[in-house]
């Protein structure tokens, strides 16, 4: 029987939706296989690394020379977690599909940097998240988002939705 996967927009939308509950605002989010990986730190220092993906998750998750940041938790999500928590907010009510959506919600905004791993065909990704800005390593490449950028980038994903008409 083949596994079922979600794409990067709706994976990062059901981990969005269980992060804020965990209540901080600095963290490293990376997918590894099937499996996301969520690191929560005091500190970060976002400059551009040259190393490989993997050397920087694990420099990440189990420390390195640098004493730049200090792992505070690490919570791992499975598609099998993700999958199930997707199910039960499934069941639980909604919101209506067809508001306008909040640009302030935590969930659409990382849905939304999904969307945009999805459209660049990531196969894995980093995501390093702080009060400053946004870094985002995918595919060999480093991005720097503005809160603003994400919030352009939601709002083109909102009117490429079938059920929108382009004036």
């Amino acid at each position: 029987m083949a596994a079922f996967t979600l794409k990067h927009a709706e994976a990062l939308r059901v981990i969005g939706q269980h992060l804020p509950s965990i209540g901080t605002d600095s963290f490293l989010l990376a997918n590894i296989g099937d499996e996301y990986i969520v690191q929560f730190e005091h500190e970060f220092v976002l400059t551009p690394v040259k190393k490989t993906f993997f050397g920087i998750i694990a420099d990440k998750l189990w420390g390195s020379d640098d004493t730049s940041g200090q792992m505070k938790d690490v919570v791992c999500f499975p598609m099998t977690k993700i999958l199930w928590l997707d199910l039960e907010k499934r069941v639980s009510s909604r919101v209506d599909p067809h508001a306008m959506p909040d640009p302030g919600n935590f969930s659409l905004t990382l849905r939304v940097l999904g969307d945009y791993l999805d459209r660049k065909q990531a196969s894995r990704f980093a995501i390093t998240w702080s009060t400053q800005s946004i870094l985002v390593n995918y595919n060999a490449e480093v991005e720097r988002l503005t809160r603003q950028s994400v919030y352009d980038l939601g709002i083109r994903m909102y009117l490429r939705r079938s059920s929108r008409v382009m004036p």
